[in-house]
């Protein structure tokens, strides 16, 4: 189990770096608690949507499922 403690308003991508990324919206001062080995910060979408691309692509995701991913998560 991996644990944050949420240091600003953003988003966290938890991922396993094999088949799996999920987006959660954070709110400064919140815990966020995850299964997967992974857990990265974002204050900012933009950099919040290239890194799931990067993550997407390093894991050979086509591009309409980490399109899917960041539409899902950050409408965008």
């Amino acid at each position: 189990m991996t644990e944050i403690n949420a240091t600003h308003d953003g988003w966290a991508i938890c991922h396993d770096g094999i088949n799996v990324i999920h987006v959660v919206p954070l709110q400064g001062g919140n815990k966020l608690a995850t299964g997967q080995p992974y857990v990265e910060q974002f204050d900012d979408a933009d950099d919040t949507m290239n890194r799931i691309r990067e993550i997407g692509l390093g894991m050979r995701m086509t591009d309409e499922d980490i399109d899917a991913i960041i539409y899902q998560n950050l409408g965008g």
